[in-house]
C-alpha cells in the first residue's frame, strides 16, 4: 500500500515526460502599451491616446466603458476623452465586457494651473535669465517680469544701482532699462538684481533673485575663440534649440560679450551669433578679418565622377566662419565673415571648362562680411559639400553618376479602393478571414537603371535608448525603419544602385552627427532617411486626415527629389496608406546633409491597420521598396538628362 501510494505521489509531482510540450504560459488579456504610468499631460489635454494589444482573438474591449474594436492583429487604439473636472489624475481602465473588473489600468497626471503665486509668476518670467550677465561698455540691460496688472514694480542692482521704478508697459508687464555710468567700468563690479513690487491691493514682495549682473573691465572685449568640437552649433540667440548654422572644429571667432553659458559672436556689422562656451577655447592672440585674395574655379579630377570646385583663399592658416545660401535652384550665395577681400578679378570665362557655373561675382553687403555669388549654367540636381580649410575654403558641386536611360515603367496598378472607405473595409475585412494569410509578392529583378548611383539610407533611431515612436502591440519604430529600410536597399542594389546603411541593427545607436558624417565619407549622391510618424499623446487622431505618408525637405536642392518621391507614393495606391505630401521641415539629417536629402515619415503606426503594413505585411514592404526605386529611377534619369 506505501509502495501504491509513493508511486501516486511521484506520478503527481514529476514534471512533464520528455517530448511532452509544456503548458502554454498564459498571456494577460488585455496589455496597455500607451499611455506609460505617470505621464504628464497639459492642462489643456482634452482627451489621452489609449493603444495596446488583445489576446483570444475578441473583437473588443472596453476603455473606460467605451467599446474599441480590436483589430485583426490584436492590436487596438482609441482616444478617450478627459473631463475638467477629473482633477490631478485621470484613470484608464481597460476590461474585457461592459462592468466587468478592469484587466488593465494606467495613471497619467493632469498638470493643472496652480493659484497663481506672486513670487513664482516673477521669478520665472524674469529677464534676464541667465544666472550671470555681464553688461559691456555702453550697453543697455533690459529689465522685464510679469505680474498682477494695475501694481507698482521697481528694481535695484546692488553695488551698481540705486533703486529704480519700473514701467506697466503693457497690463502684467513690468519693465525697464539699465544703462550703467562710464565709471563703472573702470574695475569690474559685481552685483545682485532685486525686484520690487506693491500688487492693487497693497500687498508688496522684495525679492532676491539670485541673478548676478556685473561689468566687464575695459578692453576685456573682444575676445578671440577656437571652436573645439565638430561640428559646432552656432545659435540666433543665447538659448539652446535656436540653431543657426554649423562650424567646424578650428574655425576662429571673434566673441563681444557672454551671456550665461554662451558667448555672443561678432560675425560682421550688425550680424551677430552665439555660441556655447563648452564648444569653444580662448585664444591669447587678437583675431583681425582675414583678407580674400584668390577666388578659383577648376574642375577636379580627384573624385569620381569629377566635381566643379570654388576655392577661396586668403593668407596665413586661419579658418573663418562662413553660411551658404540657397537663393533659387540657379544661385548660391557663399557668406563669409571677419573677412575683407582684395581682388580686382577673378579668372574664369562664363562657359569654359568649369560647365556647372555660368558666373561668378563677389559685394561687400557690410562691414567684415564678403559675399560670392554664383549663378549655376543649370540646376544644382546632385547638391554640394563645402570643405573649411586652413587659409580657405572649397565649395565642391556635385555631379552624379548618371546610369543609362531608363526603361518605360510599366503602367500604374489599379486603385484599389480607400482604406478608410466602406469598399476598403469590407476588403479588410475578407483578408481578415483568411485568418492573417499573406499574399505571396511577386518577385521580378528591375532594370539596372541605377547602376553605380551611391546611395545612403538612414533607418530612423536605434539602439536600447532611441525607440522611437511604440505601435499598439509594443513594436518600436526604430524596428519598423529597419525592416522598410533593408528591404529598400535590396531594390535599390537590385536596380545597381551602391547602397550602405547608417545602421544595420536594431541595438546599434547612431548619432544625428554620426549620419551626416557617413553621407559625406560615402560620398553619398542621394540621403534617404525612413521613419514613421506619431501623433502627441494627447492629440485626436481621429481629427483631420485621413493621416499617412509624408516627405520632408530642408534645402532648396532636395525638394525635386521630394517631390518625385511624393508623385510616385501619391500614385502607389496600392500601398493603401495616405500620402500626405511634400513639407519643409527643419530637420538635422536633411538640413546638415547638402546633397539631395530626404526623411520620409512612412505613416502613423499608432493606427493598427497602418501598422501591419508597416511592421509586418510582406507585400507592402515589397511594393514600398519598388516605389522608391521607381521614383530614384526618374529623379535620376531627369538629372542625369538636365544637369552638367
Amino acid at each position: 500500500m506505501m509502495k501504491m501510494l509513493s508511486l501516486i505521489l511521484f506520478l503527481c509531482c514529476a514534471g512533464p515526460v520528455a517530448g511532452q510540450v509544456p503548458p502554454a504560459v498564459p498571456q494577460p488579456p488585455i496589455v496597455l502599451t500607451r499611455p506609460k504610468e505617470g505621464d504628464l499631460f497639459p492642462s489643456g489635454a482634452k482627451g489621452v491616446i489609449v493603444a495596446g494589444k488583445a489576446s483570444d482573438n475578441r473583437q473588443s474591449v472596453w476603455i473606460n466603458n467605451q467599446e474599441v474594436s480590436v483589430f485583426r492583429t490584436g492590436s487596438f487604439m482609441a482616444y478617450i476623452s478627459i473631463s475638467s473636472a477629473d482633477g490631478e489624475n485621470f484613470q484608464i481602465a481597460a476590461a474585457t465586457a461592459p462592468g466587468l473588473a478592469p484587466t488593465a489600468a494606467r495613471t497619467i497626471r493632469l498638470d493643472k494651473p496652480a493659484p497663481k503665486d506672486a513670487k513664482k509668476q516673477i521669478l520665472s518670467s524674469l529677464e534676464p535669465k541667465a544666472a550671470v550677465t555681464e553688461i559691456l561698455p555702453g550697453e543697455t540691460l533690459i529689465i522685464s517680469f510679469q505680474a498682477a496688472a494695475g501694481g507698482r514694480a521697481s528694481y535695484k542692482i546692488t553695488s551698481l544701482s540705486a533703486k529704480s521704478s519700473m514701467q506697466e508697459t503693457r497690463p502684467g508687464l513690468y519693465e525697464a532699462r539699465f544703462l550703467a555710468a562710464p565709471r563703472a567700468f573702470k574695475a569690474v563690479r559685481r552685483g545682485e538684481l532685486l525686484v520690487y513690487f506693491k500688487d492693487s491691493m497693497g500687498a508688496s514682495l522684495k525679492l532676491k533673485t539670485k541673478r548676478k549682473i556685473h561689468t566687464s573691465k575695459a578692453g576685456a572685449w573682444p575676445k578671440t575663440l577656437r571652436v573645439t568640437v565638430s561640428p559646432a552649433k552656432i545659435l540666433a540667440d543665447a538659448r539652446a534649440g535656436s540653431y543657426w548654422f554649423s562650424l567646424p572644429a578650428a574655425t576662429i571667432l571673434t566673441a563681444d560679450a557672454a551671456k550665461g553659458n554662451f558667448y555672443r559672436l561678432r560675425l560682421a556689422g550688425a550680424v551677430s551669433g552665439w555660441i556655447d562656451s563648452r564648444e569653444v577655447t580662448e585664444e591669447k592672440f587678437f583675431s583681425q578679418p582675414a583678407v580674400i585674395d584668390s577666388i578659383e574655379v577648376r574642375e577636379s579630377t580627384e573624385t569620381a565622377p569629377p566635381e566643379t570646385v570654388l576655392q577661396v583663399g586668403w593668407p596665413g592658416n586661419s579658418r573663418l566662419p562662413f553660411l551658404i545660401e540657397e537663393e533659387d535652384a540657379r544661385h548660391l550665395r557663399l557668406r563669409i565673415f571677419n573677412s575683407r577681400i582684395h581682388l580686382n578679378w577673378i579668372p574664369y570665362k562664363s562657359g569654359g571648362q568649369a560647365s556647372a557655373i555660368e558666373s561668378v561675382t563677389w559685394n561687400i553687403p557690410q562691414q567684415d562680411e564678403v559675399d560670392i555669388n554664383l549663378e549655376l549654367s543649370k540646376p544644382l540636381w546632385w547638391g554640394y559639400w563645402a570643405d573649411a580649410k586652413a587659409g580657405g575654403i572649397a565649395l565642391r558641386l556635385r555631379r552624379g553618376r548618371c546610369p543609362p536611360a531608363p526603361s518605360e515603367s510599366a503602367a500604374p496598378a489599379a486603385r484599389p479602393p480607400a482604406p478608410h472607405s466602406p469598399a476598403g473595409l469590407r476588403r479588410r475585412g475578407e483578408r481578415g478571414k483568411r485568418a492573417g494569410a499573406r499574399v505571396k509578392p511577386t518577385l521580378s529583378l528591375p532594370p539596372r537603371n541605377l547602376e553605380g548611383l551611391n546611395i545612403l539610407l538612414d533607418p530612423g533611431h536605434g539602439g536600447a535608448k532611441d525607440l522611437g515612436a511604440l505601435a499598439p502591440s509594443g513594436t518600436p519604430e526604430q524596428q519598423m525603419n529597419l525592416r522598410l529600410s533593408l528591404g529598400v536597399k535590396k531594390r535599390l542594389e537590385e536596380m545597381g544602385a551602391k547602397v550602405s546603411l547608417t545602421r544595420a541593427a536594431e541595438d546599434q545607436g547612431v548619432g544625428l552627427d554620426g549620419r551626416v558624417t557617413m553621407a559625406r565619407e560615402t560620398g553619398a549622391d542621394l540621403f534617404i532617411s525612413i521613419h514613421c510618424n506619431d501623433f502627441s499623446a494627447w492629440a485626436d487622431p481621429f481629427k483631420g486626415g485621413p493621416w499617412g505618408s509624408s516627405v520632408y525637405y530642408y534645402h532648396l536642392g532636395s525638394l525635386s527629389l521630394a517631390r518625385t518621391l511624393a508623385e510616385f507614393l501619391n500614385k502607389r495606391n496600392d500601398l493603401l496608406i495616405p500620402n500626405n505630401g511634400v513639407l519643409w521641415g527643419d530637420l538635422y539629417v536633411a538640413r546638415e546633409t547638402t546633397v539631395p536629402s530626404i526623411l520620409i515619415e512612412s505613416g502613423y503606426p499608432i493606427f493598427p491597420w497602418q501598422e501591419e503594413l508597416l511592421g509586418w505585411d510582406q507585400d507592402f514592404a515589397v511594393k514600398y521598396a519598388e516605389t522608391i526605386g521607381q521614383a530614384l529611377e526618374n529623379y535620376t534619369a531627369a538629372a542625369c538628362r538636365t544637369a552638367p
